[in-house]
């Protein structure tokens, strides 16, 4: 959750929470976790983006 509140312009994960649940009605990983696929594994972690990808400087 943290690289996606860094890729939207939130300088911490609780900012971005807190936006997000004032706006959805619920947690980041309460919904993550109801629209998640059912065969989707629980303990998947995606892969770090090669470092050529990560944007340095957000908008």
């Amino acid at each position: 959750m943290g690289e996606v509140a860094h890729e939207v312009g939130y300088a911490s994960i609780s900012a971005f929470s807190r936006a997000f649940q004032l706006e959805m009605g619920t947690l980041p990983s309460e919904y993550q976790s109801e629209h998640r696929p059912k065969d989707f594994p629980e303990n998947f972690s995606f892969p770090r983006p090669p470092r050529k990808y990560i944007r340095r400087n957000p908008r």
